[in-house]
């Protein structure tokens, strides 16, 4: 059994994985932004 992948695939999976991966960033930094940085030290 040969696989053969396109070209198309290749640019949809990175695509995919940097949206996925800018998405699953951005969440985090955008909670982080809006914490007084008092609270945000008090977890640590």
């Amino acid at each position: 059994l040969k696989a053969s992948y396109s070209p198309e695939l290749f640019a949809q999976a990175l695509a995919m994985a940097l949206v996925t991966g800018a998405l699953g960033g951005l969440y985090p930094a955008w909670r982080a932004t809006r914490m007084r940085p008092v609270e945000a030290l008090r977890y640590e």
